[in-house]
């Protein structure tokens, strides 16, 4: 005669009477040991649910992070579900704990429903339209609008921009000083180059730049008033020599891409030459065919 179940009182219906997790994790080989030291998530990789943060961008981290550890008999799925709720707080743990329990029991599907809340169709479709709108601000450097731009495309991965619409969105989001810069720097109109050496040049030019802000920031391309009189800075022979050095960068990088691009013009001029005359050869084989042709007949 089976046991007959115990009786719950009333009383304990208000207590809470069993807690689950919401993930149920894969089984461990028989004999294997582990341990995972999450102090570098708990302190470097959190993710607390704010509008300003991007889920995205966390699941990046920390999938980079889990691929760290490596454990015989231990599946990623195992690391990652085991690892992920401590790289979550405030709401977002809150979020995690209302699933239904044991209703998760695969990294894909936690990471689906994490995307779902948090990376909703509406956000992506806010930010594909930012990214194919894109505009440089008045005031910021070349530099933070290309970090910009890339930061808004690693956001929205589902895009997938090929190299030449991403050249073009972003060259023609610059402002007008900025576009006119760009083709002074390489002497010709960035239009001219192929897709992937226009977007190159412009990740160069734009990383060249940056050194250029940093020593303004430095005061070192400012000159100095001491005394009521007007002095350069002591470093000035050291801020020669890296202009000079950054000058020559931007030139050789110039002298590549043009170079690569009159190869490559050569090449097609040749194709173009072969062609021809292997028209002119048809052409006239098929002249002298015909001439062959009659001379039968008659």
């Amino acid at each position: 005669m089976s046991e007959e179940p115990k009786r719950r009182t009333l009383g304990d219906y208000g207590r809470p009477y069993k807690i689950e997790s919401c993930i149920v994790l894969p089984p461990v080989d028989e004999g294997v040991s582990f341990e995972l030291d999450p102090s570098f998530i708990m302190t470097s990789i959190q993710f607390s649910g704010l509008p300003s943060e991007d889920a995205n961008t966390h699941l990046y981290d920390f999938l980079a992070f889990c691929d760290i550890f490596k454990c015989d008999g231990l599946c990623y799925d195992g690391i990652r579900l085991r690892l992920f709720p401590i790289s979550l707080r405030d709401s977002a743990k809150s979020w995690l704990y209302s699933l239904p329990a044991r209703s998760i029991t695969t990294w894909d599907q936690l990471a689906t429903k994490f995307l779902s809340r948090y990376s909703p169709p509406s956000k992506l479709a806010q930010l594909r339209r930012d990214i194919l709108n894109f505009a440089q601000f008045e005031s910021e450097p070349l530099y933070e609008a290309k970090k910009r731009f890339q930061d808004m495309l690693i956001k929205c991965p589902d895009l997938q921009l090929p190299d030449w619409h991403q050249a073009h969105i972003f060259f023609e989001g610059l402002t007008p000083a900025n576009r006119s810069f760009l083709d002074i720097s390489i002497g010709a109109f960035l239009r001219e180059y192929k897709p992937k050496q226009a977007y190159d040049l412009l990740g160069e030019l734009a990383f060249i730049s940056h050194h250029f802000q940093q020593l303004d920031s430095q005061g070192m391309m400012k000159p100095e008033k001491l005394h009521g009189v007007l002095t350069t800075h002591s470093d000035t022979a050291a801020l020669s020599k890296q202009v000079e050095s950054l000058t020559n960068a931007l030139q050789n990088l110039v002298t590549l891409m043009q170079k690569q691009q009159s190869n490559m013009n050569d090449l097609c001029g040749q194709l173009g030459y072969l062609n021809t005359n292997s028209q002119e050869g048809n052409s006239s084989s098929h002249e002298t065919k015909e001439i062959e042709h009659e001379h039968h007949w008659y």
